[in-house]
């Protein structure tokens, strides 16, 4: 199908027959070479040759990135750590669930005896969590234990992955994440 006819009426046809030349012509002669063509007394230049980019373009494209990764960095390189700390966060999750349990059986957070400072989450087995239920990658079940004493509706459970025996355990060393009845967590990396 052939495009339709260009009108001419009102001036136009002779002005878009002027650029159709001169990109005619820009095309045949390549941007290599100038070409200058006038309309109605008004110089325009195309195609002028660049060899490449000025100094001060570099410059500021260099200074850009700079700052952008000077942004990036820091925050990237915590996601490693935060990544880590997700087993912990899945299995707190896990125990704040069987302390809601408990809660819902015996009308209190506490058990004197078992959970206080320093226990292990696993002690007695009341809670029906086990060591196998907590071993992971990064933490084991030593690593889980009530910080502080559990009251009658308040408790809060720490996971610390120095304490961790587990195969890649050396790599959470530094990284404590809590969390307590309402369910917010804490991660210290």
């Amino acid at each position: 199908m052939a495009p339709p006819p260009i009108r001419e009426g009102a001036g136009n046809g002779k002005l878009l027959r002027r650029f159709v030349i001169l990109f005619g012509q820009v095309i045949r002669q390549g941007t290599s070479q100038s070409v200058r063509h006038r309309f109605g007394g008004a110089g325009i230049m195309f195609g002028r040759n660049q060899q490449g980019f000025t100094l001060t373009e570099i410059m500021i494209v260099v200074t850009i990135i700079g700052v952008l990764a000077t942004v990036a960095i820091p925050m990237f390189q915590m996601v490693p750590q935060r990544s880590k700390s997700t087993e912990a966060v899945t299995a707190l999750g896990m125990i704040r669930s069987a302390m809601r349990i408990y809660y819902v059986e015996h009308g209190t957070f506490a058990n004197p005896s078992l959970f206080t400072d320093g226990a292990q989450v696993t002690n007695g087995g009341l809670l029906g969590v086990s060591n196998n239920d907590l071993a992971g990658r990064y933490f084991s079940s030593e690593c889980y234990m009530f910080d502080g004493d559990a009251g009658a509706n308040a408790f809060t459970v720490k996971c610390d992955g120095g304490q961790s025996t587990a195969l890649f355990a050396s790599e959470v060393t530094t990284i404590v994440v809590t969390i307590d009845e309402g369910g917010d967590l804490v991660r210290v990396f």
